[in-house]
């Protein structure tokens, strides 16, 4: 019995020992996996590694802060070149933390050169935008539209780049339909640029065409009746006044053929119109005055019918009277 009970007491012990033993060797395990995992897990290759990484986190959440611009199928263009200037420097400044993450291996060294990469050309999508929102009458070609484009598709292409070294960048749904939105936007300013420089081009042919006629007006408006009364006054044949008339007939009607086959430009009809009136006052104040010299030439007895001669003339004058204002108001309707 004595010698059983010494037994266990010796394998108790034994046991205690060996569990003892057991109990140290895994913590001493556990303490060097640990503390290779922290030696690892803090080696500058993988601390530059994070470094990397946290930066492409932060370009993702620039890159989603562009969700709020959208604006049904287009964008709020005052609240999106906010967001787009704050962005660009927001990545502008991601761009200089990236240069200053020393380049320890081949791996940082490729890893930093390529997240280098994807940044500046979101930079180039972003500052394009911004040019677009700050100059929009400049925009006004397929041009600008495939440049947007190229941009695009860079940062893209980039993004995918990235990946392969486990830093995933990528523009989200309602992001891509910003861009998509902006598409939009820079597609229907290019359409309105287009009309309205066709517009401002149709406009300066117009008026460059209105200035061409100043000399035929000026003929047209010239008052006749000093040149009337000086003959009567010599008592002079009438006939150079009648020829006068007559070669102002013809004028006036080359004129009023090339201003009927004008086009007229958006905006201009009221200019049109009274350029159409004062041709119409023309026409009854030419018939008048030329009426009133032919009778005074053909009359038998120019003392006789010297009260219907002079009223002629005096209807003649007062229907050029017409004439003047109906041209004044014309060009106070040009000069406006």
């Amino acid at each position: 019995m004595w010698g059983d009970k010494l037994m266990k007491e010796k394998l108790s012990t034994l046991f205690k020992d060996y569990k003892n033993l057991t109990v140290f060797i895994i913590s001493l395990l556990l303490l060097l996996s640990l503390s290779t995992f922290f030696i690892i897990y803090n080696s500058d290759s993988n601390r530059a590694k994070r470094t990397l990484r946290n930066i492409g986190n932060e370009l993702n959440d620039v890159n989603k802060n562009l969700e709020s611009g959208i604006k049904d199928f287009t964008i709020d263009t005052t609240k999106s070149y906010d967001l787009l200037v704050s962005g660009s420097s927001k990545l502008k400044e991601l761009l200089n933390s990236t240069s200053q993450i020393e380049d320890i291996d081949a791996e940082i060294s490729s890893m930093k050169n390529d997240l280098n990469n994807a940044i500046s050309s979101t930079i180039s999508l972003y500052d394009n935008c911004i040019n677009i929102l700050s100059n929009p009458k400049d925009v006004k070609s397929s041009t600008d539209l495939d440049n947007f484009s190229v941009f695009k598709e860079n940062c893209l292409k980039d993004y995918s780049i990235l990946a392969q070294n486990k830093i995933d960048i990528d523009f989200s749904n309602n992001t891509l339909q910003f861009f998509d939105n902006t598409y939009n936007y820079l597609n229907t300013i290019i359409k309105i640029n287009r009309d309205s420089e066709f517009q401002n081009t149709q406009q300066r042919e117009f008026f460059l065409q209105l200035d061409s006629f100043n000399s035929e007006f000026n003929s047209l408006n010239e008052d006749l009746m000093p040149a009337i009364n000086k003959i009567r006054e010599d008592k002079r044949d009438l006939q150079a006044i009648i020829d006068d008339l007559y070669g102002k007939e013809k004028s006036y009607e080359n004129l009023k053929s090339k201003i009927v086959s004008m086009s007229i430009p958006d905006g201009c009809m009221d200019i049109y119109d009274a350029l159409d009136e004062y041709l119409n006052m023309y026409y009854i104040y030419l018939k008048s005055i030329k009426e009133a010299a032919i009778y005074e030439k053909t009359c038998s007895d120019i003392d006789k019918f010297s009260k219907e001669i002079n009223k002629n003339y005096k209807n003649a004058s007062s229907k050029r009277d017409d004439v003047i204002n109906a041209y004044s108001n014309y060009k106070n309707i040009l000069e406006k």
